[in-house]
């Protein structure tokens, strides 16, 4: 088995894959992680070789992620939901369905740390471009100071993107011109260990709170910046998005148990590993047509309805481009 790690975003979930499929000894099987372009690129220069297939993080209204690994043998799939896309997907298309449902492989298991656990910590993830605008970002810092000031006896942590912190816009940067209060600090704990040890997980929209949620940790979603441009639709329904100004940390609300079955999956279910395990022994090289004519695209429009309603040209744009790089 090869791994092939292309961006610094899916080294998590190749170091989980990686662990959870040492036993596998079969050469012709290559690992993939990348993004489409790259992807079928390496695709077309290993005709021969079984590609196995995975995603990052979080697919949400994002067709042209799912459509783009149509030419891979094997395309491991975070939760139910992208499962059942992908699915409707190869219908539309038709082709052979090639997903395997092995959940989110973005979750790096940790050790306790007593000295980090022990402090029960609150932890906000930092995004990038969520929120976008400097105000925003702003006005997020301000609500954050104001949650840790409302809770004295508690330690808040505010998780920053390394790759972030020098830009102008991140809130390390933004901070230094602030008084902050003395329970509110940043972290650059490695965020796996941190997730395994903290106590309560805050985010916006990050993937970081599916890999808290598989970790048996409390999290809420903070909704103080609404859905548009923020991702926040994927946890609409999950039972713990909140305003942070609204969080009682003596009551936390339960996650829904329907949102939760369909978009988290453990990716170290025994049974399932096995099952993949078996799947890698017995695939074949597969050889497909992708059909791009009218009638794919009238289906395509009638499934993603909402998103071609919302945002008509760049989804069209998102998908022809992607089409073109599959090839036919």
């Amino acid at each position: 088995m090869n791994i092939y790690c292309y961006q610094e975003n899916y080294k998590k979930p190749i170091k989980t894959i990686t662990n959870i499929l040492k036993s596998v000894n079969r050469d012709d099987i290559h690992i993939v992680g990348a993004k489409n372009t790259i992807l079928n690129e390496h695709i077309k220069n290993n005709l021969d070789k079984i590609i196995v297939s995975l995603y990052p993080g979080i697919i949400f209204n994002q067709p042209w992620a799912i459509i783009g690994r149509l030419r891979a043998d094997i395309v491991l799939l975070n939760s139910q939901k992208d499962y059942n896309e992908l699915k409707k997907i190869c219908d539309i298309f038709k082709v052979p369905f090639n997903g395997f449902l092995l959940g989110a492989a973005y979750y790096n298991k940790q050790k306790h740390i007593k000295e980090i656990y022990n402090k029960k910590y609150i932890v906000f993830f930092e995004q990038i471009d969520i929120p976008k605008s400097k105000p925003n970002r702003l006005r997020l810092l301000d609500k954050l100071c104001k949650f840790a000031r409302q809770n004295p006896s508690r330690s808040l942590l505010i998780r920053s993107r390394a790759e972030y912190d020098k830009d102008e816009l991140s809130l390390k940067n933004l901070s230094k011109d602030m008084s902050l209060p003395s329970n509110l600090s940043f972290t650059d704990i490695e965020t796996s260990l941190l997730i395994e040890n903290l106590d309560l997980a805050l985010s916006i929209s990050s993937s970081t709170c599916i890999e808290a949620i598989l970790a048996g940790k409390k999290c809420i979603i903070c909704d103080d910046f609404g859905y548009k441009d923020t991702f926040l639709g994927f946890y609409k329904n999950s039972g713990i998005v909140r305003k942070l100004e609204n969080i009682d940390l003596t009551s936390y609300q339960v996650i829904s148990r329907k949102w939760k079955r369909q978009n988290i999956s453990n990716p170290y279910d025994i049974k399932n590993i096995n099952k993949l395990i078996a799947k890698l022994y017995q695939v074949k090289k597969r050889k497909i047509n992708i059909n791009k004519n009218i009638f794919i695209w009238i289906k395509l429009v009638f499934y993603y309805h909402k998103l071609f309603l919302k945002n008509p040209w760049i989804t069209y744009i998102k998908i022809k481009r992607t089409l073109n790089i599959i090839g036919e």
